[in-house]
């Protein structure tokens, strides 16, 4: 039977095209052909017929039931798709019936790697002096050692050992790594140090066996290893490049020449990059798609500062990408190209022209800190460079503006008998000349005539702390905080401040601390607010129960714990011993989205479309306490890299979520309080204790119950009664749309 023929077969099967295959029911016991027979098998297995006769005629063809079971195995891989655990399934039933079939013990192996496997297909093999038997069992296991055979006592090595004795290791170019790892653990050291001498590309694994019995060293490990796995061997990306470059320099088949380009760039041999990338055997050989090489050259150019590739950038851009791995460095070279294009704002001075213009206001800048949010460039090892240059350039954006503060407003006579500062805000640019002292001395005198404010004591703390006097810094914190108490600032850059200074300071006023840090969280989350454009319209998937009920009737939102959130993954699961100290843990949420029709979010949090959705119009005024944001999805890293900042810091607590819930486009509204009223403010004469909020729609879930039908219309008239200011409610169905089963539309319903 030719193979096309035979794929057919198989397609039919995948496809149950079952009446196509009829033929084998006659075709099957005349060939006894074992396919035909596999396939009648599997056929009436799929169609629930007794397949008794077949298999008993397959048990006749091939000689043993556990045969049979091992013929079926390697079938079933060709007519189901990624199904290992039937594969499994038919070779466990082969060993049970017989321990001893090498072929089943071959496909154990191959499914596990257990060597438990192969070493019994060795000692079969050795005690029948098997010599091509035991010659495969070898080449198959040195090329697979497993890491759990480290635990195998001295019966597994001297088993090895006798087993390689029997064969001729030149003649059939058995690789030795078996066998230097068995010598290891004999502790014939001599006798496997000889055998890595006079062998190469050896598995990395029993190079770091001997590397870790300081029986050989990290370079002559180098020199021996198979040069796919040095970084099993080294961390060090430069010796790495020097095995390489030295195998590619003798025009050995590996590294090729994009390899060493990436490896070279990895020990950062830019030059070599250009190089290898510049040279006849690249530009003639590579590969019409070759986008990391061409990603490689151009951020080595980078590096090295040479001009700008603009025709390897177009192709690169242009290039069709079918790579993760191509995509995330190309995105790489992206971010390098737009802080290429931010270094000319940044020399720049400012003028009045453009004084208010910053660097983030940029359309490059904000697509760099789009990209560098993306999960694939933070695990790349050459984020924390990206961030750094980042940084460098919001740093000397602050400077230019600094400059052009001491250039108009400042002089740079630091003469003491003349005011230093006219305004507060130029104590900055002194504090970031580091001029602590005279700014201290400048503050002093500018008190003398004027009124101390909340900035003129966090200056005088922040130099105090800058000269690591405690005693002043805890001084100055502590009135500036006690101001802005007093004037209802409500700084939580100055409660922070405090509270950390009173931590160091006065650890033992642990009444103070904690009241400190409660007032600090309110005053943070006050930060938190969503800009309106007329009013935010947000949706509530919720349960139609008495709960629900309630809360619409009384215009309230119900802020659960953690514990009773319907999401297990709400906050994140994280130690209150790992909650940044400055954070409370006792955050209640109530959790929105943007997304008005999500099958997903009808399921998940709507009792299973049983349920509504109700949709809220939101104004401007939140009570100060109560924070809301959108969610922030992304991964653990990314996390990490934002925690320098105070409101990072409380963002990754509270408003971040993995990358996989990102269809909720979830904002979330948060507080301490467990209950808080809502109503449409009449900014003349409103409630400061209330949000500012009102109910434009709500929505009945496509599995609604038709017996709650009357009860949600007479509360929904309840309350436009109610609220006769309001836009009265707009009451909608979801229901499945004809023409596509998995989508809703939603109509609207009189009532």
């Amino acid at each position: 039977m030719s193979e096309s023929v035979e794929n057919k077969l198989y397609k039919y099967f995948k496809q149950r095209r079952f009446s196509e295959l009829s033929f084998l029911y006659d075709e099957a016991f005349k060939s006894k052909d074992p396919l035909h027979l596999g396939l009648l098998y599997f056929l009436m297995d799929s169609k629930n017929e007794d397949k008794t006769i077949v298999f008993n005629e397959l048990e006749k063809v091939l000689g043993s039931k556990s045969s049979v079971y091992l013929s079926l195995s390697d079938l079933s891989t060709k007519v189901y798709d990624n199904h290992n655990f039937i594969f499994r399934s038919y070779v466990e039933h082969s060993l049970s019936l017989d321990s001893q079939n090498i072929n089943s013990l071959f496909a154990m192996y191959s499914l596990t790697y257990d060597p438990k496997y192969i070493l019994e297909i060795l000692k079969i093999h050795n005690t029948n002096n098997d010599i091509n038997g035991l010659t495969h069992a070898l080449h198959t296991f040195d090329y697979s050692i497993p890491d759990n055979l480290a635990d195998s006592n001295a019966d597994c090595w001297n088993l090895i050992e006798e087993a390689y004795s029997k064969v001729d290791i030149e003649s059939n170019k058995i690789r030795i790594c078996a066998l230097a790892l068995a010598y290891l653990k004999l502790k014939k050291y001599d006798l496997g140090l000889a055998l890595i001498k006079d062998n190469d590309s050896i598995n990395h694994y029993v190079i770091k066996s001997y590397i870790n019995k300081s029986l050989l060293t990290e370079d002559e490990g180098l020199e021996k290893v198979d040069l796919f796995f040095c970084d099993k061997i080294t961390n060090d990306p430069q010796k790495i490049y020097k095995i390489n470059k030295n195998h590619f320099d003798k025009n050995k088949a590996n590294p090729t020449v994009s390899a060493i380009i990436k490896i070279a760039f990895d020990a950062k041999n830019y030059q070599d990059v250009v190089s290898y990338f510049n040279s006849p055997k690249y530009q003639n050989n590579s590969s019409f798609n070759d986008n990391s090489s061409i990603a490689y050259y151009l951020l080595a150019n980078f590096f090295l500062t040479n001009k700008f590739d603009k025709t390897n950038y177009s192709k690169l851009s242009k290039s069709e990408i079918f790579f993760e791995n191509d995509k995330t460095i190309v995105n790489i070279v992206e971010c390098y190209n737009l802080l290429n294009n931010l270094e000319p704002i940044i020399q720049n001075e400012f003028d009045d022209g453009f004084f208010n213009t910053r660097i983030q206001n940029y359309v490059d800048y904000k697509s760099l800190d789009k990209i560098l949010s993306q999960p694939d460039i933070i695990y790349h090892n050459l984020y924390q460079d990206l961030i750094k240059r980042k940084n460098s350039i919001l740093d000397r954006d602050q400077e230019r503006i600094n400059q052009y503060i001491i250039k108009n407003s400042l002089t740079n006579d630091l003469d003491l008998e003349e005011p230093l500062i006219e305004t507060l805000d130029q104590c900055g640019v002194l504090y970031h000349l580091k001029k602590f002292n005279e700014l201290i001395l400048a503050l002093e005198k500018w008190h003398l005539t004027n009124l101390p404010s909340v900035n003129s004591y966090k200056y005088t703390a922040d130099c105090y702390y800058e000269l690591n006097d405690k005693n002043n810094m805890y001084k100055y914190y502590k009135l500036a905080y006690e101001l802005s108490e007093k004037s209802k600032e409500n700084n939580y850059s100055i409660a922070f401040k405090y509270l950390s200074s009173l931590i160091e300071m006065h650890p033992d006023k642990i009444n103070e601390i904690e009241s400190l840090k409660n007032k600090y969280n309110l005053d943070l989350a006050s930060q938190f607010r969503i800009p309106y454009i007329d009013r935010k319209i947000f949706f509530k998937y919720c349960p139609f129960n008495i709960n629900t009920i309630d809360a619409l009737a009384n215009q309230y939102f119900y802020f659960p714990d953690k514990l009773r959130l319907n999401d297990p993954i709400e906050l994140p699961h994280i130690k209150y011993s790992e909650i940044p100290d400055d954070i409370l843990s006792n955050y209640r949420i109530f959790s929105l989205s943007e997304n008005n029709n999500s099958m997903l979010m009808w399921s998940h949090y709507a009792n299973n479309h049983k349920g509504i959705s109700i949709g809220y119009k939101f104004g401007d005024y939140l009570p100060h306490g109560v924070g809301i944001s959108e969610v922030k999805y992304n991964n653990h890293l990314k996390r990490q890299a934002d925690l320098n900042y105070l409101q990072n810091r409380y963002r990754q607590h509270l408003l971040t979520k993995n990358e996989d819930w990102s269809y909720e486009r979830e904002s979330r509204i948060f507080t301490t309080k467990e209950k808080i009223y809502y109503e449409k403010f009449d900014y003349l004469d409103y409630d400061r204790d209330k949000i500012d909020a009102y109910i434009f729609s709500i929505t009945l879930g496509c599995a609604f119950p038709d017996d709650k039908l009357l009860l949600i219309t007479q509360l929904i008239s309840s309350i436009n009664q109610r609220n006769l200011k309001n836009p009265k409610i707009i009451l909608m169905k979801a229901e499945i749309t004809k023409d596509n089963p998995f989508a809703l539309e939603y109509k609207e319903v009189n009532y």
